[in-house]
């Protein structure tokens, strides 16, 4: 299993593990001809690349942190990685970038 860093934190600055939210810890598994991740809290991603699992993972843990509707998600799960502004940063710019 690996585990999946961001670069956000709970006040918005680098480094961020989304493990470190209380009840969503997240991994990444491997199985035969897929990658898939999956949350604690029950929740799992589908069936897919390495990256798409992590773009579930950020997506999955930002909406737990913000408000974002799903094409913001998808657009802050992409920015993530990369991310080195604030959360609120994060959020502004995925919510500009999915209208």
């Amino acid at each position: 299993m690996t585990r999946w860093s961001g670069p956000l934190d709970n006040g918005g600055l680098a480094p961020y593990t989304f493990a470190q939210l209380p009840g969503h810890d997240t991994v990444v598994r491997h199985s035969v001809g897929a990658v898939f991740a999956s949350c604690e809290c029950g929740a799992e991603g589908p069936d897919g690349t390495l990256d798409s699992a992590c773009d579930w993972i950020a997506a999955h843990c930002l909406s737990l942190l913000c408000d974002l509707d799903e094409a913001g998600l998808r657009v802050a799960a992409r920015l993530a990685p990369d991310f080195t502004g604030t959360l609120d940063e994060l959020i502004s710019t995925a919510r500009a970038i999915a209208a």
